[in-house]
């Protein structure tokens, strides 16, 4: 048996030295994703849209790398096409699909699966959203290179009164990579009792902040930190409460110290999308379809799509 867990420990040191040699910011962006890097700078970056977006773009790059978490609305990024009623329609239509996530009995998913895997429809707003060019284009600049489309989910966060925080709902840090950038959705009004995310300013590790030491990543696995030390350690003004309204739309570099989803007063509807690099150890939770076609989307989500199924 002590030999066993010696084994265990041992394989444990080894995978933890592997990874924070990897994710070494000059290995992991030119060793690790070269190609993906490369691709970038040739098909990516320094590409204008128009001035209007380009403003919106520098501004959420500004934010999220001084901050690691930048906000805005649906309606910013395209004042001319409906999404936002588009999507309402959509959870309107798979309400009857809602079924408990796995160990998570606070979350339920419209996927109408406990995995939450997503089939790929051209009709789905959700898809045709995160893989618009103006959101790609601010993932791909955040991360330096062409990541993939992990997951894509469509979630009611439910009311429990009678419990306490658990698993996500507690101050933690994602795993794996040291830089990285989901994009969250609120579709009803959020407000500081209905589940809001949270996020402590500078908390993530490519951050010059002081607050990036707390608790940090044991790689290849996140951290989920005391929460007493977490709040002993960084003043009350660095957490930032993302209330918002339907519509509101949330740029994270969930590998800095993130909450949320604990309502005790209404229920909470969020949509998530998760973009890391093509590297990532854990499968796409994304279903082809034959009926999808690439044909409506960008080069860029191409690559990103073609990046997600290894």
């Amino acid at each position: 048996m002590k030999n066993t867990a010696k084994k265990k420990i041992n394989k444990r040191v080894i995978l933890h030295y592997f990874y924070l040699i990897r994710n070494q910011r000059f290995i992991f962006r030119w060793i690790t994703n070269l190609k993906y890097t490369l691709m970038y700078l040739i098909f990516v970056k320094n590409r204008s849209n128009n001035l209007i977006e380009d403003q919106i773009r520098k501004k959420i790059l500004s934010d999220l790398r001084q901050n690691g978490i930048a906000f805005s609305t649906i309606d910013e990024f395209f004042p001319q096409i409906d999404f936002l009623d588009q999507m309402k329609a959509w959870i309107d239509r798979n309400n009857k699909n809602l079924v408990y996530k796995e160990k998570k009995e606070f979350l339920m998913s419209y996927h109408g699966n406990a995995d939450s895997i997503l089939d790929l429809d051209s009709n789905n707003p959700f898809i045709n959203f995160y893989l618009s060019v103006p959101i790609l284009r601010i993932v791909c600049d955040y991360l330096g290179y062409i990541p993939q489309l992990n997951y894509l989910t469509i979630e009611k966060t439910l009311v429990m009164k009678e419990s306490s925080p658990v698993h996500s709902q507690k101050w933690h840090r994602d795993p794996e990579e040291q830089k990285m950038i989901k994009v969250f959705i609120y579709l009803n009004d959020v407000n500081e009792n209905n589940g809001p995310f949270f996020y402590i300013n500078g908390s993530q590790p490519s951050s010059k902040s002081k607050f990036r030491n707390i608790a940090p990543q044991y790689l290849p696995k996140g951290s989920y930190p005391d929460e007493v030390k977490v709040m002993k350690a960084i003043q009350p003004e660095a957490i930032v409460c993302a209330k918002g309204k339907v519509g509101t739309l949330i740029f994270c570099d969930t590998a800095g110290l993130h909450r949320g989803g604990f309502a005790v007063d209404g229920e909470r509807i969020m949509s998530t999308a998760f973009f890391p690099s093509r590297k990532w150890s854990a499968p796409a939770l994304l279903r082809k379809s034959k009926t999808y076609q690439f044909n409506y989307n960008s080069s860029l989500a191409k690559k990103i799509l073609q990046n997600s199924f290894k």
